[in-house]
C-alpha cells in the first residue's frame, strides 16, 4: 500500500488498524471528547510506529480509570510492544488543542516513554476523509510543554503523520458517511463496526475493549 508522506526524521507512522479504531471511536461519540492509547515501537529515524490503538473514553478521563486501563493494556500487549502515545478528539468541531487533562495524561505516558507523542483529531476533516486527508495534528513534548509538531500538509523538514495503508481511509469514510460528524445529528450506519472503549467496557465487561473484530476486518480486506 502507498504511504501518505515521506518523513525526514521524527514523526508518527500509523498502520491501518490504529487509524480505523481512532476514527470510528471519534465518529461514534461525535458530541463528546474521545481519547485513547497508542501502542507500538520506536522505529528508525526517531519515527514512532503505531501498530494498534486502544480507545479509552468518551468523557474526560479520571485518574483511577486511566490507571486500571493502562495496567490492562500493558498486560495485554506484553513485551513485544510498548505504549507510545495518546490520542484525543475534542468535543468542539474546530478545537484541536489539547486541554489540561489531555496534557496531564500525555505527561504520564511520556514519563514512561520519553519519545511518546500526542495525536489530536481534526474533527472537521472527519466529513471529508480521503487518501489525501490526514485528520490528525501531531504534538510532541518540548521541555515541559506539548507543542504542535506538524500540520497534515507536507512541508520540507517538518515532522509528519504518515498512514501506511491508505486504503483504510476510503473504508472509514464509507463507515461514517452518515454518522454524526461534530454538529450533525444522524445515527451511525448499521454496517459500521462498533468500537468499544474502556468507558463502555467498565459498564459491561462482556464487551471487548481490544476491538479484535476491527483487527480482523482490516487484516482481511
Amino acid at each position: 500500500p502507498n504511504t501518505q508522506h515521506n518523513m525526514s526524521g521524527g514523526g508518527v507512522r500509523l498502520n491501518g488498524v490504529s487509524v480505523v479504531k481512532i476514527l470510528l471511536h471519534a465518529s461514534r461519540h461525535s458530541y463528546s471528547i474521545v481519547s485513547g492509547v497508542l501502542v507500538g515501537r520506536k522505529g528508525g529515524d526517531n519515527v514512532i510506529v503505531v501498530e494498534d490503538a486502544f480507545p479509552l473514553a468518551h468523557t474526560n478521563v479520571l485518574a483511577p480509570m486511566f490507571e486500571v486501563a493502562m495496567m490492562q493494556i500493558e498486560e495485554y500487549i506484553g513485551k513485544g510492544s510498548q505504549i507510545v502515545g495518546y490520542y484525543c478528539g475534542n468535543e468542539l468541531l474546530d478545537d484541536t488543542k489539547p486541554n489540561l487533562i489531555t496534557k496531564r495524561i500525555a505527561d504520564k505516558i511520556a514519563t514512561e516513554t520519553p519519545h511518546a507523542c500526542l495525536l489530536m483529531i481534526g474533527n472537521r476533516k472527519l466529513g471529508t476523509l480521503s487518501n489525501e486527508v490526514v485528520p490528525f495534528e501531531l504534538y510532541s513534548k518540548h521541555g515541559s510543554e506539548w507543542k504542535v509538531s506538524s500540520s497534515s500538509s507536507p512541508s520540507s523538514g517538518s515532522q509528519q503523520v504518515e498512514i501506511t495503508d491508505l486504503t483504510v481511509m476510503d473504508k472509514v469514510a464509507v463507515y461514517i458517511s452518515s454518522t454524526s460528524s461534530k454538529g450533525a445529528g444522524n445515527k451511525q450506519q448499521p454496517h459500521a463496526p462498533s468500537v468499544v472503549d474502556f468507558d463502555t467496557h467498565f459498564d459491561d465487561v462482556s464487551k471487548d475493549w481490544t476491538n479484535s473484530h476491527i483487527n480482523k476486518l482490516v487484516d482481511t480486506k
